[in-house]
């Protein structure tokens, strides 16, 4: 999706550090989408967090809440 395509490209070049969220489905419509970006987020250095769920993708225990609430 291009919003997406401009979010990443923002991350990339250091425009954006933090991608908030108000759940953690509104990142993607797809499970597979969401589960994809979070990494590529995280790897290009910034962090995601949603404003409504405690979700660490930090911990392993975080990475599974996450595929839970995908």
């Amino acid at each position: 999706r291009p919003a997406g395509a401009r979010l990443l490209a923002d991350i990339r070049a250091g425009v954006i550090d933090e991608v908030v969220v108000y759940k953690i489905d509104r990142l993607g419509r797809e499970t597979k989408v969401i589960l994809e970006a979070v990494p590529l987020i995280q790897k290009s250095g910034a962090a995601v967090r949603s404003i409504t769920e405690p979700i660490d993708t930090n911990s392993p225990a975080g990475i599974l809440l996450l595929e839970m609430m995908a």
